[in-house]
């Protein structure tokens, strides 16, 4: 799933790479270009997926979670890069049920003939008390053993447009030939089986009838919005080949990020990464929350890693050697925290990012040979 250039990706006129290596380096030539271009890094980036999670249907492996408080019911998105490891098998990759899985279910699969329609088409369904809500299941099937897919879901049922309200994803692109007559959800649909605290949510799995066969990475469940592939990843403007990005946005009451990727021990391998911005107005540097210390904030002066102009302008003023601007911010101990900002150069030559007090952040600009 990585580019064949995971190093740092230049906006702007496309530039000649002559790094041929999976390295991640980049050579003298490609850095004089980025630099004389004057160009950002993406936001995005290059994003390297380092890990997966093996899943095997014969040792019934999943993963499971009942959330602590019942949340959005009508409004999720659930993203996974998946690789089905066992062909013409139901392969369930996220579901919750009351354990009458006959009458009520929500599930997310890869669907299989005795239980839906036949095997290896994508299926998006949730049945309440033997009611249908909705239904889609994609007309293609899905049997690439060597290939990753990227799945995404969306529920999104107060929609004012009906065929908005359910959505499946491949690989970026919408899927719209069915199998069958899909069935949409009504106006402000309750999907009971999600985000609910009576409910046990399972990656892998579902409750009597079986568990997924291959890997899982990257899952990205969030509660409360509908969003679409472009928050989990990108085609490369060279190859047209669908790859990820990370997910920068909120997660909701009950979302979670699994990455995979702590191996230490396996209660370590669900541990949820989802995190959420400390920093209120941390694109408004001139906001009344942030204290400006010998200097000025000047709002939306040049332009921003995404391409808007909407980068604030630090400015010191001429009679003190450093300038900063601060906040405190409270946070709990023994937890991880990462502080991240995007710099670029114009009256000063060096930044420092200090931490004081255990909860005090600031950004200190120093002024070259003062």
């Amino acid at each position: 799933m990585s580019k064949r250039y995971p190093g740092n990706f230049i906006t702007g006129n496309p530039v000649a790479l002559s790094q041929t290596s999976n390295s991640g380096v980049w050579d003298l030539k490609d850095n004089y270009h980025a630099v004389t271009n004057g160009t950002w890094q993406e936001v995005d980036g290059i994003y390297e997926i380092a890990k997966s999670l093996r899943f095997r249907k014969s040792a019934t492996a999943y993963i499971s979670k009942t959330p602590a408080t019942t949340s959005n019911q009508t409004t999720f998105t659930y993203s996974v890069w998946v690789k089905p490891g066992l062909l013409g098998s139901t392969n369930w990759l996220m579901t919750g049920n009351t354990g009458s899985i006959a009458t009520s279910y929500l599930q997310m699969s890869f669907a299989t003939n005795g239980f839906s329609y036949n095997s290896d088409e994508l299926q998006f369904t949730c049945v309440s008390g033997n009611s249908n809500v909705f239904t889609l299941t994609s007309n293609a099937l899905h049997r690439d053993p060597s290939g990753w897919y990227h799945v995404v879901f969306v529920a999104d049922t107060t929609n004012p447009v009906s065929f908005e309200r359910a959505r499946m994803y491949v690989n970026g692109n919408r899927i719209v030939e069915f199998k069958g007559t899909p069935v949409l959800p009504s106006s402000g649909a309750t999907i009971p089986f999600i985000n609910s605290s009576s409910y046990e949510m399972r990656i892998g799995g579902i409750v009597t009838y079986g568990t997924f066969d291959g890997y899982m990475t990257e899952a990205n469940f969030v509660d409360g919005q509908a969003l679409d592939p472009s928050y989990f990843g990108y085609f490369d403007a060279t190859t047209n080949i669908w790859q990820p990005k990370p997910y920068t946005g909120a997660y909701g009451t009950n979302g979670f990020y699994l990455p995979f990727k702590e191996t230490d021990s396996i209660a370590n391998l669900g541990r949820n990464f989802a995190g959420s911005n400390l920093l209120t107005y941390s694109e408004q540097f001139d906001n009344g929350a942030w204290s400006v210390t010998q200097g000025s904030a000047a709002s939306n002066t040049t332009t921003a890693p995404d391409g808007t102009t909407t980068a604030d302008y630090i400015k010191g003023n001429a009679t003190n050697t450093f300038h900063y601007i601060s906040r405190a911010v409270t946070v709990t101990a023994s937890t991880r925290y990462t502080f991240s900002v995007y710099c670029k150069k114009a009256d000063y030559d060096f930044i420092q990012i200090k931490k004081f007090l255990r909860f005090h952040f600031s950004l200190l600009y120093f002024v070259k040979n003062h």
